[in-house]
């Protein structure tokens, strides 16, 4: 269970720094935007995107303090719902993770 917690932070890691990435240049593009509409979908993808991560974040952070079996599986199976909360975020955007 440790290799496999260890395994999870790392890729909680490595997503959220690709996503890191992803949303600041989603929010490079929207404020080069004219059209506002479009302005506000991409803030709000972005916005989305950041808050799936960070979820997904917690999640893994959780899953190393509680690591107590039961409690410790339900951490993983959110930390994956949020990941593919993310990469749902990402598809949407055409910039598959």
């Amino acid at each position: 269970m440790v290799v496999l917690l260890c395994c999870q932070v790392k890729q909680a890691r490595s997503v959220a720094q690709a996503t890191s990435s992803l949303v600041n240049a989603i929010k490079g593009e929207a404020l080069e935007q004219k059209d506002v509409d479009m302005q506000k979908r991409l803030l709000g993808a972005a916005q989305a995107l950041a808050d799936a991560t960070y979820k997904m974040v917690e999640a893994a952070k959780v899953s190393i303090i509680a690591y107590d079996g039961d409690r410790c599986g339900r951490c993983y199976y959110t930390m994956m719902r949020n990941e593919k909360q993310i990469q749902c975020s990402t598809r949407a955007l055409g910039h598959p993770i």
